[in-house]
């Protein structure tokens, strides 16, 4: 009797809901009767161990920085990554350029069509004032204000001579609305790999200050496939797709870096299908990770790649002395 009554009572509901327009849906589905399409992923997630530390490319040494400056700035040049073990030089907002017969020279033909995130146009002028921008950072003048908001840039060797002492960029010249020029000091035949380094990344004129762009105030604004929204420190770093991209048009229309400082918490959280992406797998788990039916593991290479550098003072030990010291340490 006790059972009749609750099939009953089962009934009535379903009937209930049914009146809603609504129950007899929420019925069969729960029965397995109608087999609905998957839901279209439009946002990717990736989890990360660490969040940017610092917006500005100009003074970006870290990837967590450059992870998410890569999806917003592009430069005039930048290397062909699908194209294994070459990566040749391919063109970006350049299209096509020329070194003079001293290659201390060399002009650039730029993208046409092309617009910042904030709308403003991009040309030649945009080009001069970026590399003015990292000359100033670079101190070339010498008469940078060291503070909180003009010090010297990280990477500033990169784009100095071997001694540290003359600096690889002269100047740059517009030619055209679309043409310019970057004049060297020297001759470097090396300037497009130069160029592909995020320092020399286009970010627009408009929207960026002369100072160093604040990381929880500012907004990076580029022509790339995503627009920067917002971070949130240590939480999460928020783009959204660039609807009037020059390229071909990404398809996810939101890219979330979710950031996880604990690499054991962030690996349950792949698990757990928290997010799509991770980065920094541990090693320990990659067999729970294989043997998941919801998780593909891409294994890129045999063993790990592994580098590390030294960094002297160039302005204390002449190059005699770095020299016999690199030779000293077998590496």
């Amino acid at each position: 009797m006790e059972m009749e009554k609750k099939n009953i009572a089962i009934i009535i509901l379903a009937v209930v809901l049914a009146a809603s327009g609504i129950g007899n849906v929420m019925l069969a589905i729960n029965l397995g009767l109608v087999e609905l399409e998957p839901a279209e992923i439009t946002t990717v997630v990736i989890l990360k161990g660490g969040g940017p530390a610092t917006l500005d490319p100009v003074t970006t040494w870290d990837y967590d920085s450059f992870d998410v400056q890569l999806q917003v700035l592009e430069g005039l040049v930048t290397y062909n990554l699908s194209n294994h073990p070459t990566y040749e030089i391919i063109p970006q907002l350049a299209t096509s350029w020329g070194w003079n017969a001293a290659k201390d020279s060399i002009w650039f033909d730029l993208r046409r069509g092309v617009t910042f995130h904030d709308g403003t146009p991009f040309n030649a002028e945009a080009v001069k004032w970026n590399f003015d921008r990292v000359q100033h950072f670079i101190n070339v003048t010498g008469d940078l204000v060291a503070n909180g908001t003009s010090d010297l840039a990280f990477p500033s060797s990169l784009y100095y001579d071997s001694a540290g002492t003359t600096p690889i960029m002269n100047d740059t010249v517009v030619n055209s609305e679309y043409n310019v020029t970057v004049n060297l000091n020297f001759p470097f035949v090396m300037f497009l790999d130069l160029l592909t380094f995020e320092a020399t990344t286009i970010v627009s004129p408009a929207s960026t200050k002369h100072q160093y762009l604040d990381l929880t105030t500012d907004l990076l604004v580029g022509t790339g496939p995503y627009v920067y929204d917002s971070y949130t420190t240590d939480v999460e770093v928020r783009l959204h797709r660039y609807e009037d991209y020059w390229n071909t048009l990404p398809y996810f229309e939101e890219v979330v870096f979710s950031i996880i400082d604990d690499g054991v918490a962030r690996n349950i959280a792949a698990l757990a299908r928290e997010g799509d992406i991770i980065s920094g797998v541990m090693p320990e788990m990659l067999p729970t990770f294989n043997s998941s039916i919801y998780h593909t593991v891409f294994q890129l290479a045999e063993a790990d790649l592994l580098y590390g550098y030294l960094e002297f003072n160039t302005q204390k030990l002449n190059s005699t002395w770095r020299d016999a010291l690199s030779h000293a340490i077998n590496y």
